[in-house]
């Protein structure tokens, strides 16, 4: 039986390693709200 302790732990390691693997992937995260004045 998993607790809800281990449950809750278990998705805060994969919500941390879900961002540094964007970050890894994006080092600048770009806004995403409105796009980069520098794109062609």
């Amino acid at each position: 039986m998993v607790s809800i302790v281990e449950v809750g732990l278990k998705g805060m390691l994969e919500q941390r390693t879900k961002k540094s693997y964007e970050a890894m992937l994006f080092p600048e995260p770009t806004p995403r709200h409105f796009p980069k004045n520098d794109d062609p």
